[in-house]
C-alpha cells in the first residue's frame, strides 16, 4: 500500500475546477495575457479522430474559464486545419508578389515611354502598359476576393493557440511539427503558435525544442502550467 501511495504521489489529479483554474493561472503569469485577443485563434490539439473527444473536453474547460469567444468552433485534425490556414497565406503572398512585380514593371515602362520619341515604339510601350495594368487590376480583384472569403478572418490572425492536457516524451508534438514544418516555416512572418498544456516533462520540451531547431522554426512556443 505504501508503494502505491508513493507511486501516486508523483501524479497530479486535475478535476474540472483544477483544470480550469490551472489554465487561468498559466495565462495570468509571464505576460501571457497578450495572446488573448481578437487576433488570436484558439484550437484544441487533435492528433487524430480517436483523440478528439478528450481534446475537446479539455479545450471547453479552457475557453469557458477564460471566457474566450474567438475559437475554432468546427475543430478537426489540427495538422489539416493549419495546412488550410497556411494555404490562404501562401495565396496572399503569391498575389502580393505579383502585384509588386507588376507595379515595378509599369513604373519602368512609364519612364521608358516618357523618354521615347519614336511614335511606333511609344505606341508599343503604351499597349504593354495597358496589358500589364489589366493584369494588375485582375490580380487586385483576386486579392480582394481572398479577403472577403476564407481569408477574411484568417489573414488578420497573429496568434494560433493549441490546447492540450499533457506533453510526455513530446512525440505527438514532434509528429505534428514534422507534418506541418513547411507550413510553420511559411507562417513565421505572420503568426505565432502557442502550445498550451497543463503539464510537460522537461525531456519532452527538450525533444520538441531540438526538432524546432532542426526545422529552423522560431514561431512555435510551449506554455505549460507545471513540469511533469
Amino acid at each position: 500500500f505504501e508503494l502505491i501511495l508513493k507511486m501516486c504521489s508523483g501524479f497530479h489529479y486535475y478535476s474540472q475546477r483544477k483544470t480550469a483554474s490551472s489554465f487561468q493561472e498559466l495565462i495570468d503569469r509571464d505576460n501571457n495575457k497578450e495572446i488573448i485577443s481578437n487576433k488570436s485563434l484558439f484550437m484544441p490539439y487533435i492528433r487524430n479522430d480517436d483523440h478528439s473527444e478528450t481534446s475537446i473536453g479539455i479545450f471547453t474547460q479552457f475557453t469557458s474559464k477564460l471566457k474566450i469567444e474567438t475559437y475554432d468552433t468546427y475543430p478537426g485534425i489540427t495538422a489539416n486545419k493549419i495546412k488550410i490556414i497556411s494555404s490562404v497565406f501562401s495565396e496572399y503572398v503569391c498575389l502580393s508578389e505579383i502585384s509588386e512585380l507588376l507595379h515595378s514593371e509599369i513604373t519602368v515602362l512609364k519612364e521608358a515611354i516618357s523618354n521615347e520619341d519614336d511614335p511606333e515604339k511609344k505606341s508599343a510601350l503604351g499597349r504593354e502598359i495597358k496589358d500589364k495594368s489589366l493584369l494588375l487590376s485582375e490580380n487586385e480583384k483576386c486579392t480582394r476576393r481572398l479577403f472577403s472569403s476564407q481569408g477574411k478572418q484568417t489573414l488578420y490572425l497573429e496568434n494560433i493557440i493549441l490546447v492540450d492536457d499533457f506533453i510526455g516524451s513530446g512525440s505527438s508534438v514532434i509528429n505534428l511539427l514534422t507534418e506541418i514544418g513547411n507550413e510553420l516555416y511559411l507562417l513565421q512572418s505572420f503568426i505565432n503558435f502557442y502550445f498550451i498544456c497543463l503539464e510537460a516533462s522537461e525531456k519532452g520540451i527538450q525533444n520538441i525544442n531540438e526538432k524546432l531547431r532542426e526545422l529552423k522554426i522560431s514561431n512555435f512556443h510551449i506554455l505549460n502550467y507545471t513540469e511533469a
